[in-house]
């Protein structure tokens, strides 16, 4: 548990990304590995130099920092064997690891897919801001996921990033955001028999040869 303001830690708020504070933690603070960043990289997670302030909470522990920084990103961490966390960037065009068949084992037993509407389904970030100095938002940066065109009823829902100070980043929050909610609301449920070889976060593709 992080207690107080660490002068070693003080030096690396603004001079390392959300992946490099990350490293630090895991690497120097409990001598795990964080595993290469690789292909995992959603131009934020080792770009995105923030202003980031240890002990934000009181008592606040390594769980809930590591939570913080991945929020920032569109990416996740995954836990492995031997202490070691990897982190994970799903996207659409991913491909499949693992595929279950109808027709061969593991049977699936069932498979719903849903298409949800997204709540909300436009996120606007506000930033550079201080509210205990400043009253008025004039002037300030705005980061927007841009108008909703489903055919639904526009939700926006606004966040506030007073540290962020400059376009490019304040634009990736908001996606970020948008990209997180989106990801994780539930689309499709998969009954098989217990497969001990998937992963959280792993892509799964369903293949029904039965007809119906």
């Amino acid at each position: 548990m992080f207690v107080g303001a660490s002068p070693w830690y003080r030096n690396e708020w603004t001079i390392k990304t959300p992946y490099g504070i990350m490293e630090e933690i895991i690497e120097t603070g409990f001598t795990w590995i964080l595993e290469a960043l690789g292909t995992a990289d959603d131009s934020i997670i080792n770009t995105f130099l923030p202003v980031f302030t240890l002990n934000q909470l009181p008592w606040e522990n390594a769980t809930e920092t590591l939570y913080r920084l991945i929020q920032m990103t569109k990416c996740y961490l995954r836990p492995k064997p031997s202490k070691t966390f990897k982190v994970v960037y799903p996207q659409t065009a991913d491909v499949a690891d693992h595929t279950y068949y109808s027709y061969q084992a593991h049977y699936f037993k069932e498979y719903t897919e849903k298409k949800n509407e997204l709540v909300p389904n436009r996120i606007v970030v506000f930033a550079n801001f201080d509210p205990l100095v400043e009253s008025t938002w004039a002037g300030k940066l705005t980061g927007d996921t841009g108008a909703y065109s489903g055919q639904y009823v526009e939700v926006i829902e606004n966040f506030i990033a007073s540290s962020i100070t400059n376009q490019t980043d304040v634009d990736n929050r908001a996606a970020a955001i948008l990209t997180r909610i989106r990801s994780e609301s539930l689309s499709a449920y998969l009954v098989v028999p217990h497969d001990a070889s998937v992963e959280l976060y792993d892509k799964v593709s369903i293949d029904d040869a039965r007809g119906f």
